[in-house]
Parts: structure tokens; C-alpha cells; sequence
């Protein structure tokens, strides 16, 4: 994984290098990092793991989208939004799915100029013992706070993500 596990500077080496930051709150700036350092984390761990079973995080991404949401099939540009890819990098996933037998692309039902993908047997075997296992695991590590704690992450996650849009955008 080429990901780092962990953010490169301590919240004391950061607190330091800030006094001298114009408009910039140490404070803030330490929880934000914190969280890039579980993220961070969490990212190798789980990608470590799924290499164990031959996937990478986009691979396992788009598996996990088309259990989810893709019953009849989806569309690669479907795919693409719901993973946060580009078409691009969604159709080489999807080369590779299905080149391993785990996904196949159909032409829809209702207009045959529209491919649409969707798990093959073997893919909704192989989601079948790894998503379970997948949750498990993110509740094992959520279990470290208390449901209302949860349910306060979240939200403070909704709101980081909207202000993180908004900083795209401007």
C-alpha cells in the first residue's frame, strides 16, 4: 500500500509550526489531522486486507456498489458517480472485474444501446463473505465510541464534507 499509515508531523510539532501561521488555528488544524491520521490508517489496514483476496479499494468500491445498488445493473457512469471515480478509471475497474469473472456487462432490457454491469454469481458469492466481514470490522473500530458519540461523528462529518465542497467550488 502506498498510502502512508499515519500523518508525518506530531500534534505538538504541528502546534509549534502554526504559532507562526497567519489565520490559522492549531487547535483545529490537530483535529483535522487526527482525522487524516485514522483515515490514513484505516485506508492501509483495509487495503492490506483486501489484497488478501486479490482487490484493490476501487475494485472492492465498485463490487460494493453494484451489491448495494446494482440488483438490475448499473450503468459505468452510474458507477463511476456513486464510487467518486472517473469513467475512465471505472471502466478499467470494470475490465478487471470482469476479466476475474466477477462482474459482466449486459445491454439493458429497455434500451440495447445502454450497457449496463452487474455481479456475476461468483461476485455476489465473493461479496457475500467479504461485506459481512467488511462491517464487522468498521463496527469493531466504531465500537471505540459510544452510539451517541457515533451519531455525533457523523454529523460532524456531514458537515466537514459540505465545507470541503464548498472550498472545491469557490
Amino acid at each position: 500500500m502506498l498510502l502512508p499509515r499515519r500523518i508525518a508531523a506530531t500534534p505538538e510539532e504541528v502546534e509549534e509550526f502554526m504559532k507562526d501561521v497567519p489565520g490559522a488555528d492549531w487547535r483545529r488544524v490537530a483535529g483535522f489531522l487526527g482525522i487524516l491520521d485514522f483515515a490514513a490508517a484505516w485506508i492501509g489496514i483495509t487495503g492490506d486486507w483486501l489484497e488478501e483476496h486479490d482487490l484493490s479499494i476501487g475494485r472492492f468500491m465498485v463490487l460494493m456498489t453494484l451489491t448495494v445498488l446494482g440488483r438490475d445493473g448499473l450503468a459505468p457512469s452510474e458507477i463511476a458517480e456513486r464510487a467518486q471515480v472517473t469513467r475512465a478509471t471505472v471502466t478499467g475497474l470494470i475490465d478487471g472485474l470482469e476479466a476475474d469473472g466477477l462482474v459482466e456487462r449486459r445491454p439493458s432490457i429497455d434500451d440495447r444501446r445502454r450497457i449496463l454491469v452487474q455481479l456475476t454469481p461468483a461476485g455476489r458469492r465473493l461479496m457475500g463473505r467479504l461485506l459481512p466481514k467488511h462491517m464487522e470490522r468498521m463496527t469493531r473500530v466504531m465500537q471505540a465510541l459510544t452510539l451517541e458519540e457515533a451519531r455525533e461523528l457523523r454529523d460532524f462529518a456531514t458537515r466537514m464534507k459540505a465545507r470541503t465542497e464548498e472550498l472545491a467550488d469557490a
